[in-house]
């Protein structure tokens, strides 16, 4: 499956459990650590979901936490996780911070960047959407909705 979605160390998935959004708080806690400023909200009824799809939502976080700590020093990042009754809703919204200086920044946030490309083929593996660009306000936002079966865990 996409080479296991393409960012799973094969080493360490043998001997390590898959990460998913359980984990969120120990990634985020890393990005403050990097010097970011990190905002959690969690809405909705939670519910187990498959692993696969768990890891792909951690990836969409990751990856969005390395471009704002790479391309928007010092930046503000707003995560929102939200269970809906057929579908998990994740945004990742960053205030732009410092760009000055990083002439890398306009390939990134146009979406010709390859965290994009991954990002984009992990949703659409669940059969979901993916929407990723600079906001109005200067920032750069990322949103992924993915459908979900089942019921509330």
């Amino acid at each position: 499956m996409l080479g296991v979605l393409r960012e799973v160390d094969q080493e360490s998935a043998a001997t390590a459990p898959p990460v998913g959004v359980d984990d969120l708080d120990t990634l985020l806690g890393g990005a403050r650590a990097s010097g970011l400023t990190v905002q959690i909200t969690v809405e909705g009824e939670r519910r187990r979901l498959p692993p696969a799809m768990g890891l792909t939502l951690y990836r969409i976080v990751q990856e969005s936490l390395s471009n704002a700590a790479s391309h928007a020093a010092r930046s503000q990042v707003a995560v929102r996780l939200r269970y809906e009754r057929e579908a998990v809703d994740l945004s990742v919204r960053d205030d732009g911070g410092d760009t000055s200086g990083r002439p890398d920044l306009d390939g990134l946030r146009s979406g010709r960047g390859q965290g994009l490309l991954g990002m984009r083929e992990r949703v659409a593996v669940f059969g979901g959407t993916l929407d990723a660009g600079p906001l109005a306000d200067g920032g750069f936002g990322v949103h992924a909705r993915l459908p979900v079966r089942g019921e509330p865990a």
